[in-house]
Formats: C-alpha cells, structure tokens, sequence
C-alpha cells in the first residue's frame, strides 16, 4: 500500500477516535491535536498565534465549565 495512503488512514482513524461533539459540531481537543502533528500544547499555541490569518473565525471556541466538567477534561479549547 503506498505510505502516503497509509499516513492518511491512520489520520483519519486517529480523528474518527478522538473527536468529540460538542454544541452540536464534532470537534478535537486541543490536546489531541498537538498529541497528532506531535507537538506540545505550547507549540501549538505558538504556531496559531503566528498564523491568526490563515485559521477561520470558527476553528476554535473555549469549552464553558460544564463541558469541561463532562467531557473530563483538563484541556479548556476544542477545534471545530
């Protein structure tokens, strides 16, 4: 199978496992989203910061408490 085919099922299962809905849209955590381009949260973080253009309006919301409370999650942003 060629390895290109292959990175893109095991991303594809990777996101199929970890999504989430929430507010009605399937989202990740922003911890699962370091956790597969294998970065840290802080480097995230940085590279969002720099590239505030090329992100839409909607690819980010802060959960409320409540959310984070039932999903049991230390992490506090999802990405739409």
């Amino acid at each position: 199978m060629d390895r290109n085919f292959t990175t893109f099922l095991a991303v594809e299962a990777f996101i199929q496992e970890h999504s989430r809905e929430i507010r009605g849209e399937k989202v990740l955590i922003d911890l699962d989203v370091a956790c597969l381009y294998e970065i840290s949260l802080v480097e995230l973080y940085k590279i969002i910061g720099k590239n505030k253009r090329r992100f839409p309006p909607d690819f980010m919301f802060m959960l409320n408490n409540e959310e984070k409370e039932k999903l049991s999650l230390k992490s506090k942003k999802v990405f739409a």
